[in-house]
């Protein structure tokens, strides 16, 4: 699994390096890449008004297809697993298919940044957790490769640097690390009733017929 800042500069450039590195640093070697039979790839937003496609069934749509073709000849690639969704269903559904591509024997490199996803990768013997590092000042990436650890996503920071206010950065630390909100309620005026609105008509049409 690989994880990092949400920033989507250099998305692809990263994928092509994850895909050469990681084979080369798992075999130890310098001169050896598999040749693949299916590249399969499920990445982008394919929401469609007129398919009555929203972004979780777009992706669905195209990961059925992959699960119908792949085998242990396959390479799939996948951005944000288990996404636009409800997150707890999401990463269930997420782990499920690639649970399946591994049974598959594909080689599967997903991106993610759910903690239930990164959990599985961490504990199952066959996956492996890797993270791409980027420059914390310009949030710019810097195309290095962790592998064996999951980077931060860094989401406060990031709302930091494109302007989010420190009033609302405090609370989501708050409702981060506490899990209580605040549901307090703001009064709100009520509106004027019947006999109310009556008596300013009179005084109204009072004023305008002394006025004129």
């Amino acid at each position: 699994m690989t994880a990092g800042q949400g920033a989507p500069t250099g998305d692809l450039k990263y994928r092509r390096k994850v895909i050469v590195e990681y084979r080369l640093k798992k075999r130890n070697v310098h001169n050896i890449v598999k040749i693949y039979k299916n590249i399969f790839v499920d990445i982008g937003d394919n929401q469609s008004i007129e398919n009555s496609l929203s972004t979780f069934s777009s992706h669905m749509k195209n990961i059925a297809n992959i699960l119908n073709k792949a085998d242990s000849s396959t390479l799939i690639i996948s951005d944000e697993i288990g996404s636009g969704t409800e997150p707890t269903e999401g990463a269930g559904l997420a782990i499920a298919i690639l649970e399946e591509f591994y049974k598959k024997g594909c080689i599967t490199i997903a991106s993610t940044h759910y903690g239930e996803i990164k959990k599985f990768a961490k504990e199952h013997p066959h996956f492996i957790n890797a993270g791409m590092m980027f420059e914390a000042d310009t949030l710019e990436p810097l195309y290095k490769l962790v592998i064996g650890t999951s980077e931060d996503s860094n989401a406060l920071f990031i709302a930091q640097k494109m302007g989010i206010n420190k009033k609302v950065l405090d609370n989501a630390t708050k409702f981060i690390q506490t899990k209580e909100y605040n549901t307090d309620t703001i009064k709100v005026k009520t509106k004027p009733d019947q006999t109310t609105t009556s008596k300013m008509h009179n005084k109204t049409n009072s004023f305008a017929r002394d006025f004129f």
